[in-house]
């Protein structure tokens, strides 16, 4: 196990990666609307795997991890940097969208755009259900405070042929 001291020079360049990744610059705008005119394009050519193809492309982690980063270590100059770096690359995307939505409104709507646009409760149980965060994780802190614990349950998956398995478990939160 590695001393203390000889972490803190690791622990501050990927802080220092994480700060420079929460900037506000070109090559992040550029890469987001890069994104944005990709997904766009995939959408309006009925194609999830090209829409899967420009989430990879966008940028969004580099903010992301830097409020994280800025609520951890209390940093407000950094909250605000990445805060000013999502919403920079959010009206970014949103306004290069609505360009190539008013340059190809002639094309119909595709079922890819309308399964995006138009989510049910059912698809919405499904994933969060089959979130690799246990609710534990995601609502951490408020089960530990208003004492619940978190059992697992099998629930057993039908397919279309008809056979059950049991491929996930479902989380129960009782109180203790």
């Amino acid at each position: 196990m590695t001393t203390p001291s000889a972490q803190d020079p690791f622990r501050e360049k990927v802080r220092q990666d994480i700060r420079s990744g929460a900037v506000c610059d070109v090559p992040y705008i550029s890469m987001n609307v890069l994104a944005a005119v990709i997904a766009c394009y995939g959408l309006l050519a009925n194609s999830p795997a090209v829409v899967i193809g420009a989430m990879i492309v966008a940028m969004l982690l580099g903010p992301i991890m830097g409020a994280a980063l800025a609520l951890v270590d209390s940093d407000m100059a950094l909250l605000r940097s990445a805060l000013f770096t999502l919403i920079g690359g959010a009206l970014a995307v949103m306004i290069t969208a609505s360009v190539l939505g008013l340059i190809h409104r002639d094309i119909p709507i595709t079922n890819e755009i309308m399964a995006r646009t138009s989510p049910n409760l059912l698809e919405m149980t499904r994933d969060f259900t089959v979130s690799p965060y246990p609710p534990e994780k995601i609502l951490g802190r408020v089960i530990r405070h208003k004492r619940w614990t978190c059992r697992r349950t099998r629930i057993a998956k039908i397919d279309t042929a008809g056979a059950a398995s049991w491929p996930n478990s479902l989380f129960r939160l009782t109180s203790r």
